[in-house]
């Protein structure tokens, strides 16, 4: 999908292969939309590609190879074999490499660890951090990290952003008190739940306050709670942001468990919910080095059932306090949508 009223003219001279880590969240936020802004509104002539090629005239005259999140050995292989023939035709195209989680320290019980969680794919994916120009992370945390842990200081932090096409505008409406109880939203896909998982202290919550709160779930939900509770099932990425905006929740909740892995997330949950107009409760962890712990005004809360409990129970019954949360969340909304010059222009210095 390009964006709306914007001329498509490449210029060759800033020819980019691209190869997304999937189709999902992932590559979304931080390929396809990113880049296709890039094209349409600065003429960057990039080519997103779901297979590696081998011709050798299109490798070599291309300005950057950036790839996301591979790991495996093949892949390993075939970005070798890149690095070589550019050395071998002595082209200036750079190589640059997106990693958006802590792979090093995903949990055993994150659905998603299969893809990371062995020796072999860790140490690929730090062979190839090392063999390219540039690496791009999401979090400072990540960036220190594995600049800390494994040597990697050729890299910059590109955040995650909202764009505004598919955003703004959305949250205008007045979501309180729509249910004949306070709605209690969580979002999110199943590498969340699970033993050890993040929504696993919550779950003696929901199940006692039952007949307290409308408790709704986007995306998917524990296996245990399932036919008891409202759901909504997982949408595309284009039909998302409506998707969230229409269940008119009161509050949304976004809790995380407290490990490294999760220290290096982003805070794209808070710019989600910001937009849609929902304020959101926010796991506090680290000792105040979390995702959420760094946004001024938020309601933070450390991951202890009695005090998530309060922490709902003060926000569905003060208004105040609902609009104040929720105005802090719209702050940093604001200095993070995609199309704004400030950001757009981390990628564009990226390929520069």
């Amino acid at each position: 999908m390009n964006h709306p009223n914007l001329q498509q003219q490449p210029k060759p001279d800033t020819a980019i292969i691209s190869f997304p880590s999937d189709k999902n969240g992932c590559g979304y936020h931080r390929t396809y939309i990113p880049f296709d802004y890039l094209h349409s509104k600065y003429n960057f002539n990039i080519t997103n590609m779901s297979e590696f090629l081998f011709d050798l005239n299109y490798i070599s005259k291309s300005k950057y190879i950036r790839f996301q999140r591979q790991v495996t050995e093949a892949q390993k292989k075939v970005i070798y074999e890149y690095k070589k023939i550019l050395a071998r035709t002595q082209s200036p195209c750079k190589l640059i490499y997106d990693l958006d989680d802590v792979v090093h320290e995903i949990q055993p019980s994150n659905i998603i660890a299969y893809q990371f969680y062995t020796e072999t794919k860790r140490n690929n994916l730090l062979y190839i951090m090392k063999m390219v120009d540039k690496v791009t992370f999401s979090t400072r945390y990540l960036q220190d990290y594995y600049k800390d842990k494994f040597g990697i200081d050729n890299s910059v932090v590109i955040p995650n952003f909202l764009p505004r096409f598919l955003w703004d505008g959305k949250g205008q409406r007045n979501k309180r008190g729509k249910g004949n109880k306070p709605r209690i939203l969580w979002t999110g896909s199943a590498s969340h739940i699970g033993k050890g998982g993040d929504l696993e202290f919550l779950l003696p919550l929901i199940k006692k306050t039952k007949d307290e709160f409308e408790w709704v779930f986007f995306g998917t939900m524990p296996p245990e709670l399932i036919g008891k509770y409202e759901f909504h099932q997982w949408t595309d990425f284009y039909s998302y942001a409506n998707t969230l905006d229409n269940i008119n929740a009161d509050v949304a909740l976004c809790p995380v468990a407290d490990n490294s892995f999760n220290y290096g997330k982003s805070d794209l949950k808070l710019l989600e919910y910001s937009a849609v107009g929902l304020p959101a409760i926010y796991s506090s962890i680290g000792s105040g080095i979390g995702p959420y712990d760094l946004n001024d005004g938020l309601c933070t809360v450390v991951n202890q059932e009695g005090l998530w409990y309060d922490a709902i129970k003060s926000l569905t019954t003060d208004e105040t306090k609902w609009k104040n949360h929720l105005a802090a969340g719209k702050k940093e909304l604001n200095r993070r949508w995609l199309e704004d010059e400030v950001n757009i222009n981390l990628y564009r210095n990226l390929f520069a």
